[in-house]
Protein backbone atom coordinates (compact mmCIF):
# COMPACT_ATOMS: atom_id res chain seq x y z
CA UNK A 1 0.00 0.00 0.00
CA UNK A 2 2.89 2.58 0.94
CA UNK A 3 4.74 1.27 -1.80
CA UNK A 4 1.83 2.03 -4.22
CA UNK A 5 1.31 5.65 -2.45
CA UNK A 6 4.43 6.70 -3.29
CA UNK A 7 4.35 5.21 -6.61
CA UNK A 8 1.77 7.70 -7.19
CA UNK A 9 3.52 10.49 -5.88
CA UNK A 10 6.84 10.42 -7.56
CA UNK A 11 4.76 10.34 -10.92
CA UNK A 12 5.90 13.22 -12.55
CA UNK A 13 2.13 14.20 -13.96
CA UNK A 14 0.81 13.42 -10.50
CA UNK A 15 -0.53 16.71 -9.18
CA UNK A 16 1.18 16.58 -5.47
CA UNK A 17 4.14 18.38 -7.63
CA UNK A 18 2.16 21.68 -7.42
CA UNK A 19 1.61 21.45 -3.40
CA UNK A 20 4.79 23.18 -2.61
CA UNK A 21 4.85 25.98 -4.87
CA UNK A 22 1.16 26.74 -3.62
CA UNK A 23 2.11 26.70 -0.30
CA UNK A 24 5.01 28.75 -0.62
CA UNK A 25 3.29 31.24 -2.64
CA UNK A 26 -0.03 31.45 -0.85
CA UNK A 27 2.44 32.02 2.31
CA UNK A 28 4.39 34.78 0.56
CA UNK A 29 1.08 36.54 -1.06
CA UNK A 30 -0.55 36.70 2.89
CA UNK A 31 2.90 37.47 4.71
CA UNK A 32 2.97 40.59 2.43
CA UNK A 33 -0.51 41.79 2.81
CA UNK A 34 0.32 41.68 6.53
CA UNK A 35 3.74 43.07 6.51
CA UNK A 36 5.75 45.85 4.60
CA UNK A 37 9.48 44.76 5.72
CA UNK A 38 10.89 42.39 3.64
CA UNK A 39 12.82 40.42 6.37
CA UNK A 40 9.37 40.20 8.69
CA UNK A 41 8.14 38.81 5.18
CA UNK A 42 10.16 35.76 4.93
CA UNK A 43 10.35 34.93 8.68
CA UNK A 44 6.59 34.97 8.70
CA UNK A 45 5.97 33.27 5.39
CA UNK A 46 8.72 30.40 6.37
CA UNK A 47 6.25 29.93 9.49
CA UNK A 48 2.64 29.99 7.55
CA UNK A 49 4.41 27.57 5.19
CA UNK A 50 5.56 25.34 7.94
CA UNK A 51 2.24 25.96 9.76
CA UNK A 52 0.16 24.70 6.69
CA UNK A 53 2.54 21.85 5.85
CA UNK A 54 2.08 20.18 9.43
CA UNK A 55 -1.71 21.08 9.18
CA UNK A 56 -1.83 19.01 5.88
CA UNK A 57 0.32 16.52 7.23
CA UNK A 58 -2.01 15.79 10.61
CA UNK A 59 -5.17 15.94 8.54
CA UNK A 60 -3.81 13.35 6.30
CA UNK A 61 -2.76 11.12 9.20
CA UNK A 62 -6.50 11.12 10.91
CA UNK A 63 -8.09 10.68 7.49
CA UNK A 64 -5.16 7.72 6.68
CA UNK A 65 -6.45 6.33 10.29
CA UNK A 66 -10.21 6.48 9.81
Amino acid sequence: MIALLWAQILRAESPYWYLLPLVAVVSLVYSATRHEEWPLIWRRAVRLAIFILCFMAVTLAILWGI
